[in-house]
């Protein structure tokens, strides 16, 4: 649980402060003009923001507050099962699905609709829809050796085309505007496709790649939270004092406002995400070490 929690809060921390930085010089952001989100703030402090809306500009935050209840899960499924992982899998599944279905009755029945617009209801539907993609992550991760070995090249490529089918299904969902209920179980069309991806993704050969090649891809596993994390609230504040300074005709472009974002918040992103990436996982590597040398020496 250490080694999670020092992985996931220390740059989400660092994502919450600039969060708050950017409400305080543009508060009309995320529709909470007129009131102070409190609320937000201090679920988020704990990874509940799932069950009251993301704090303003923190959007892409969702995701952690999800993935936090499921590593808090998980272990607690293995209690129940006496550490059988696949009775585990079993029971989280239909759990996931019972709930679901619970849900969706209430949905039914509910006059006028009103408390599918409550933020815990829409929440606990999120964490009951998502839970199943990551369960099968961790029947994965329990079975690796076995079941990579029998993903083949061809099914590791049909995989990526069934990803790529499932990903363009869930951004047309987006795209129409379809509601959230109807997104989280589009997810589970990309399923199929994710899990075989991973799972053949020595096909890829990145065992023997070039030093060029593996150097590209660590700095690439840096960029990628602290972009996550950090580009909302980046977006807000170059929307807030940057986009003035286009002419009028020009930032309304859709196109154009791409560009802009792309020429100034990517080389940003670039510029500060790894490198404190780099330092907050040198920092947890000091942590986890010195707690091993701790519990070897108390052990010993």
């Amino acid at each position: 649980m250490l080694a999670r929690l020092s992985r996931i809060y220390p740059l989400f921390l660092v994502g919450l402060a600039l969060a708050v930085i950017t409400y305080k010089v543009a508060p009309a952001i995320g529709g909470f003009d007129g009131h102070v989100p409190t609320r937000q703030f201090w679920a988020s402090l704990f990874s509940l923001q799932i069950f009251t809306n993301t704090y303003p500009s923190y959007d892409p935050s969702w995701s952690l507050s999800c993935e936090m209840i499921f590593y808090s899960a998980w272990p607690l499924l293995l209690i129940l099962t006496g550490r059988r992982l696949s009775r585990a899998f079993s029971v989280g599944m239909w759990c996931s699905i019972g709930l679901i279905g619970v849900i969706l009755i209430v949905w039914a029945g509910a006059q006028h609709h009103r408390i599918d617009e409550r933020a815990f209801v829409d929440g606990l539907w999120a964490l009951s829809a998502l839970f199943p993609l990551w369960l099968c992550g961790a029947w994965l991760a329990t079975n690796w050796d076995a079941f990579a070995a029998t993903v083949s090249r061809r099914v590791w490529v049909g995989g990526l085309i069934a990803f790529g089918i499932g990903m363009t299904f869930l951004f047309t969902l987006r795209y129409l505007q379809y509601p959230a209920w109807s997104v989280h179980m589009g997810s589970w069309v990309a399923l199929p496709g994710i899990f075989l991806s991973i799972a053949g993704a020595r096909h890829v050969g990145l065992g023997n790649a070039s030093k060029s090649i593996s150097t590209t891809c660590r700095w690439l596993g840096r960029f990628s939270y602290p972009c996550y994390l950090l580009h909302f609230q980046l977006l807000h504040l170059l929307d807030e004092f940057g986009m003035p300074l286009l002419p009028s005709s020009w930032s309304v472009h859709p196109l154009v406002r791409f560009g802009f974002y792309m020429i100034v918040l990517l080389p940003i992103l670039a510029w500060i995400g790894p490198p404190l990436e780099g330092a907050l996982m040198a920092w947890r590597s000091r942590l986890l070490k010195k707690i091993n040398q701790n519990s070897l020496q108390a052990a010993t």
